[in-house]
């Protein structure tokens, strides 16, 4: 890959412009989405750098989209497009690597995004960008700092749509999959036993609540046939993949 000689959040920046003028049908997501609707994620002590820039795209609209990025001067990483492209494309603009995540969202776990990119003119909900964070099951330090972000700037409750933190959106994710919930669950003890090491005790205080009203949401949800069947199973299998490098 080149060295990054372009300012990712400005290349985002331009990409959100098109996106709300219409020229883009696709969402932002990842680290420089989550900056955007999160302030908190603009000063210390959670302020962090930014290396690249995210979109997800229905399967519909992903040949337009290539088709425009071309027109704006981002050059597709051929090879690695003729090979995952159906789910996942990358594109370079001055050194700045764009990732393009079609139809799913899939790390550790997957996210079906197709009826899901509605939900706000520009990003992912709130709720799916934190479930993008908290389906990695080896969380960093990046993953750590931008799900406390969207915690601390932004309250959990119900029926909130994609301008909240909506907890029927993540509890449906949830609530048919066991390994989805399992990961979620276990992230939402680690962001509470660390939030301290990154907050001050009053912050820290409040994200361990909200931590504790998602689980709560996340326990009472109706659950699906699948996600009992493999509660049975329960952790003597693994639940989840770990997700291999790009190979560009």
């Amino acid at each position: 890959m080149a060295t990054s000689t372009g300012d990712p959040m400005a290349l985002a920046e331009e990409l959100s412009a098109r996106i709300r003028s219409g020229e883009l049908r696709a969402r932002l997501l990842g680290g420089i989405a989550i900056y955007m609707r999160c302030p908190s994620l603009g000063q210390p002590p959670l302020a962090r750098s930014y290396n690249d820039v995210d979109l997800a795209v229905t399967r519909q609209e992903a040949a337009q989209l290539e088709k425009a990025l071309s027109a704006q001067g981002w050059e597709a990483d051929r090879r690695f497009n003729a090979l995952y492209g159906a789910k996942r494309q990358l594109f370079f603009r001055d050194g700045v690597e764009l990732d393009v995540f079609v139809g799913t969202f899939e790390q550790c776990h997957r996210l079906e995004l197709d009826d899901r990119l509605a939900a706000h003119p520009l990003t992912l909900s709130l709720s799916d960008l934190l479930l993008t964070k908290l389906q990695v099951v080896e969380l960093n330090h990046k993953d750590i700092t931008d799900a406390l972000g969207l915690l601390s700037d932004h309250a959990p409750e119900q029926g909130s749509g994609g301008e909240g933190l909506d907890l029927d959106s993540l509890c449906a994710v949830t609530g048919r999959d066991w390994g989805w919930h399992t990961t979620v669950s276990d992230n939402l003890h680690r962001l509470s036993d660390q939030a301290a090491d990154y907050l001050a005790e009053d912050l820290a205080a409040e994200i361990r609540k909200r931590c504790a009203t998602i689980e709560a949401a996340m326990e009472a949800c109706p659950k699906s046939l699948a996600w009992k069947m493999r509660a049975r199973v329960g952790r003597r299998l693994p639940w989840y993949v770990l997700p291999e490098e790009k190979q560009t």
